[in-house]
């Protein structure tokens, strides 16, 4: 089992970090591997919460149906789905960093389930940490970009409002 962890300081609540990472009516607009999202059940974001996925990787677009495993707001969720024989689970987690910040960490983790893909798992550790540390590593930059934008503008609108 092939295990990544990731983790990355954004200047902005974990409410609103937690907001941006589940609002997936927006997620291809603001995080760049997201090419499209079609989603599969109805919203709001919860246990059970499926959608089919189209991000570029290596070069090619990949097709996934994700779905939302466990949910606990703001704190964390995790999502997973089977891909080439394997099952791939991501969790991310929120914890307050001091004053009006959050350290959002990524666990993944991938387990083969066929034999193909246990027979491919020395290869496929090798690719899947590359690979998926460079993804999940640009993903968290443009969640940090969307969520202190977004921190930034209600906090402009707080103090706007307040004079």
């Amino acid at each position: 089992m092939a295990c990544i962890a990731i983790t990355k300081r954004i200047d902005a609540p974990p409410e609103t970090v937690f907001e941006v990472t589940t609002d997936l009516q927006r997620a291809a607009e603001q995080v760049r591997g997201i090419k499209k999202i079609e989603l599969l059940t109805t919203l709001p974001v919860c246990v059970g919460t499926r959608w089919r996925e189209t991000r570029k990787m290596m070069g090619h677009e990949r097709v996934e149906v994700l779905e939302v495993t466990a949910f606990d707001p703001p704190h964390s969720y995790t999502v997973g789905c089977v891909s080439c024989g394997a099952y791939l689970e991501t969790t991310f987690r929120f914890a307050a960093a001091g004053d009006q910040a959050t350290e959002l960490t990524l666990n993944a983790r991938m387990e083969a389930r066929t034999l193909m893909a246990t027979l491919m798992s020395p290869i496929g550790s090798l690719m899947f940490g590359a690979t998926m540390r460079r993804c999940l590593a640009d993903d968290l930059e443009d969640v940090k970009r969307v969520a202190e934008s977004r921190a930034a503008a209600l906090s402009g609108h707080r103090s706007g409002a307040a004079e």
